[in-house]
């Protein structure tokens, strides 16, 4: 769900720092998107598409960086939220929905709470019924003892804002070998989780982090 075309270059005045350096595709920012070095089939689809009318020439243009080896959601989401395979099925539900509604309401969804919905009639995943946007002081929502200092702190320390691209099916669609992802919180700290396939992990490495991979590539994606 990143959108490079409102980034670049005015907030990300580099595209190489979205190279992720284990990568199996091409390793700069050229390579990668103007020169199309990646296993992705969603750049294939994008040159057929013609969103890419000035590929090959030299120069990576926003539009060209059609698949990206990092994952940025918008959306506050605790690394704890899926307990169950009821709950990873209510996630695959809501984000159907979510990505429905982008389709019928158009980007400006992206500024927006997410109300975990299904045509409209609200869904339950664990206790939540809705994700707050990401924004300073988010983590208040997510404190039940607002009389404890450090909960602030430890709130942020759980709440994933990037990550590497996880799949759960195949080892080739993780930028690392075994199977896991650097995930970037929204206090600053970085770790690296291991996926495990019977979503044992924390979000977002495991089957809800494979959801949200799926519904944002396609079906028949390859990487």
């Amino acid at each position: 769900m990143l959108n490079c075309v409102t980034l670049y270059p005015e907030y990300l005045t580099d595209l190489n720092v979205l190279v992720c350096p284990s990568s199996p595709s091409g390793s700069t920012a050229l390579e990668l998107w103007d020169e199309g070095q990646t296993l992705s089939s969603l750049y294939a689809h994008g040159m057929e598409d013609g969103h890419m009318p000035s590929a090959g020439n030299g120069i990576v243009e926003p539009c060209e960086v059609f698949e990206h080896p990092y994952v940025y959601v918008g959306w506050g989401l605790k690394k704890n939220f899926l307990l169950s395979d009821l709950d990873v099925e209510a996630f695959e539900t809501a984000v159907v929905g979510l990505i429905e509604k982008f389709e019928a309401d158009g980007i400006g969804v992206a500024d927006e709470d997410w109300e975990f919905e299904d045509g409209g009639s609200p869904v339950m995943v664990g206790t939540q019924t809705q994700a707050y946007r990401l924004r300073e002081g988010i983590e208040r929502f997510f404190i039940s003892d607002i009389n404890n200092p450090a909960a602030s702190s430890q709130a942020q320390s759980e709440l994933p804002v990037m990550w590497d691209e996880i799949s759960g099916d195949e080892a080739s669609h993780f930028n690392h070998v075994p199977g896991g992802c650097n995930v970037l919180y929204m206090d600053g700290h970085v770790s690296f989780v291991r996926y495990t396939p019977n979503n044992l992990s924390d979000f977002p490495v495991n089957l809800g982090g494979a959801v949200l991979h799926e519904a944002t590539h396609g079906l028949n994606h390859s990487h």
